[in-house]
């Protein structure tokens, strides 16, 4: 994949859906909101992540857009549905030295001005055990995690977010992975 674009840092595979595809960081923030992987221009974009990203911070963002036709991100709003998240409750990060499977521990909606968005965090800072904790206690199911919360700060956690609404909406889902297993490649 990096012959065809060096951008392209991770793919994400969620068994199940038709989330298959590969993960861009850009020179800045929303290079591939609108680009594909051969930097042309898309209506549907591609999956992508904040400038300078490198997959080994506490939580990574990863954006996608809402199509009507499931592409992209499109499928992560049947998340809604307990039904669809015990059917589909793990997916799979990919990057060049590891494979990560993530159990999907929370789903909520936020306005893309909430201070959920206002950064990625190292991993065992007390900046990303609050984190963890608003995650938890946000999720549309009730607080996901039953363990004591320092006891997850060493485990990385992967957002997935989409728009949720009409074009335009400042609505975002967000559908919150953490790693599980991790095989190193």
């Amino acid at each position: 994949m990096k012959a065809i674009n060096e951008d392209i840092k991770a793919w994400l595979y969620i068994p199940g859906t038709k989330v298959d595809y590969p993960i861009l960081v850009g020179e800045s923030n929303e290079e591939y909101l609108y680009k594909d992987i051969n930097k042309d221009y898309t209506p549907l974009g591609s999956l992508f992540t904040f400038s300078g990203t490198n997959f080994t911070k506490g939580n990574t963002f990863i954006f996608g857009h809402n199509m009507a036709s499931s592409q992209m991100f499109g499928e992560l709003r049947k998340y809604l549905s307990s039904d669809f998240l015990e059917e589909h409750r793990y997916f799979y990060l990919y990057t060049e030295r590891k494979v990560m499977k993530c159990d999907i521990f929370s789903i909520f909606i936020a306005n893309e001005t909430d201070n959920i968005f206002s950064g990625e965090y190292e991993l065992s800072t007390a900046e990303y055990i609050d984190l963890l904790s608003e995650l938890s206690n946000r999720n549309k199911y009730g607080n996901s995690l039953e363990k004591n919360i320092i006891e997850y700060s060493t485990t990385q956690v992967f957002n997935l977010i989409t728009c949720y609404g009409g074009e335009g909406t400042p609505d975002r889902l967000l559908v919150n992975g953490m790693v599980v297993e991790e095989k190193i490649r």
